[in-house]
């Protein structure tokens, strides 16, 4: 018997795509939603200000996602490119103001996207100064496979969100997150 951090069901996980009891049946979580809940609780800590607020890129358990942050006082706001789990919009243009977001959840989105180096730009431009960018990308496997357009190396992508991140890297079981600040410029 299994027990789903994330929405609390207790009881058998589904298969899912050839993977045995890893679909949580209630919330239809998978290990890297469940994993997050750890990442979330062990780095998050509870809004300092009224207003703070969180962008969901892509998500999957919107409710439960919004519902778990809510506990730590930030508001939520979920986009994905067909708007079929959020607001309709592309992290490679977002229409929010710099520094609007204390914290950024990104998990399997970049390898999707077209120009993945102007969106990890982009989320560094809406990201607070002192907020967290939580990322997950695959690592490895086959271009094209579930609409990868890139396969990333480990050396790539952190090469890639060296850009505008500093980072450092945590693990959770077998999924590993990378915990992102944005790098602040003091003048031209």
């Amino acid at each position: 018997m299994a027990r789903c951090d994330l929405c609390g069901f207790e009881g058998v996980f589904l298969d899912f795509k050839g993977r045995s009891g890893v679909k949580c049946p209630s919330c239809s979580s998978l290990e890297r939603q469940r994993a997050l809940v750890d990442v979330i609780k062990c780095n998050v800590s509870q809004a300092e200000e009224p207003g703070e607020s969180c962008l969901h890129v892509a998500p999957s358990c919107k409710t439960q996602f919004s519902n778990l942050l809510a506990k730590y006082g930030y508001g939520y706001t979920a986009i994905d490119i067909a708007g079929r789990r959020g607001d309709q919009a592309s992290i490679e243009d977002l229409d929010y103001e710099d520094d609007k977001f204390s914290l950024i959840l990104c998990l399997h989105v970049l390898e999707h996207v077209d120009d993945d180096r102007k969106a990890l730009k982009e989320l560094a431009r809406v990201l607070d100064c002192e907020g967290l960018l939580i990322l997950q990308v695959p690592v490895g496997g086959v271009e094209g496979r579930d609409g990868h357009k890139r396969i990333y190396s480990k050396d790539g992508l952190e090469e890639l969100i060296g850009e505008h991140f500093v980072w450092a890297i945590t693990q959770r079981d077998k999924e590993v997150f990378y915990l992102c600040s944005k790098i602040v410029s003091n003048g031209p």
